[in-house]
């Protein structure tokens, strides 16, 4: 018994691609994991969230995250900014005193984004911590 050649105008199609075939011809899906597919971020996103005594805002640009808190009101804070992704936290570099009338950002850049929520956050010493609502770079 001979084993049946392959049509050369499908040569190229992948074991994957095949499967995917057969199953929706079984009526079935199939779902490839492909991580480069993953990590296609969208064009820059930008989230706010307003608090009593100011704004804290959220920008993802590409490999750039960027926590930006606009204090207009109330005495002076004394806090950090971190951003949530995946489950880990990314802190900046230190505390920082921030008064009425001031603002205060910080930036990590070269970071290593792909799809899932990035949620920027402004702690704050002896009061709580803030958080802005999430961006995924992917959608």
């Amino acid at each position: 018994m001979s084993v049946p050649r392959v049509p050369r105008a499908i040569s190229g199609i992948t074991t994957s691609a095949l499967l995917a075939v057969g199953l929706a011809a079984l009526g079935t899906t199939a779902q490839a994991s492909h991580p480069a597919a993953e990590t296609r971020p969208a064009a820059a996103s930008r989230t706010c969230n307003r608090l009593d005594d100011g704004r804290l805002c959220l920008t993802v640009d590409g490999s750039t995250v960027d926590l930006n808190y606009d204090k207009t009101a109330g005495g002076h804070i004394t806090a950090r900014f971190k951003y949530t992704f995946r489950g880990q936290d990314h802190l900046d570099e230190g505390a920082f005193t921030l008064y009425a009338g001031r603002w205060a950002s910080y930036q990590w850049k070269g970071q290593r984004l792909g799809c899932g929520d990035i949620i920027g956050q402004l702690v704050v010493e002896g009061e709580r911590t803030y958080s802005t609502p999430p961006i995924n770079p992917c959608r």
